[in-house]
């Protein structure tokens, strides 16, 4: 083999183990990216604003329209339009003009990209944990529920019996607020509390 056919096979060589070199780099730095740990954000307002199935000019008129199924829920005092997916439900008594409350059922992904039948650890760890909620006074894994009209941005988990819990996302104010409802730590459905209303 001449010098200058060496030279060549010898700079190809080179030139392949460099190529190979840096595209294994790239896919340690890709791998690396991909595992970094985000700390989860506090829950806030927007997200819940941000719920495509939540809209400020949706009337008990445009749910008419939109062939949803009506049930006057008298004497309660609120009037109910569903489908097989979800439920509006606005509160007479305050002469509301769009849903107070909205439950979802169905398969839409909820803030957090939270469905139905998702477990209730991996909800739970899509929020920061500051404290235990199991140690906590009201369940707070994030801020503190006040007794008094002072709000902050809390979430909490509720039990009402071995197989039932929720989570509850509290915005600044109080409300609106995102609750989470489980059954067998599997979730069953959703909802959106656009006041607080006890």
């Amino acid at each position: 083999m001449t010098s200058k056919k060496l030279l060549i096979v010898i700079s190809l060589i080179i030139f392949t183990t460099l190529i190979f070199s840096s595209c294994k780099n790239n896919e340690k730095k890709k791998e690396q990216t991909t595992n970094t740990f985000v700390e989860p954000r506090i829950f806030s307002v927007e997200e819940i604003y941000n719920f495509e199935l939540l809209r400020s000019d949706w009337t008990k008129e445009q749910m008419d329209k939109a062939n949803f199924k009506k049930k006057d829920n008298e004497p309660n005092g609120w009037t109910t339009y569903c489908d097989d997916n979800i439920e509006y439900i606005y509160y007479d008594w305050f002469e509301s003009k769009t849903p107070e409350v909205i439950a979802v059922y169905g398969e839409y992904e909820g803030p957090r990209g939270i469905k139905i039948g998702d477990k209730f650890e991996d909800v739970l760890y899509k929020f920061p944990q500051e404290k235990d909620w199991k140690k906590s006074t009201f369940g707070e894994f994030y801020g503190t529920i006040y007794e008094t009209e002072q709000w902050e941005p809390v979430g909490n988990v509720g039990i009402r019996n071995e197989e039932e819990k929720h989570i509850t996302l509290h915005s600044k104010q109080g409300g609106p607020f995102y609750t989470i409802y489980f059954k067998n730590d599997i979730v069953t459905h959703y909802e959106f509390r656009m006041r607080n209303v006890n």
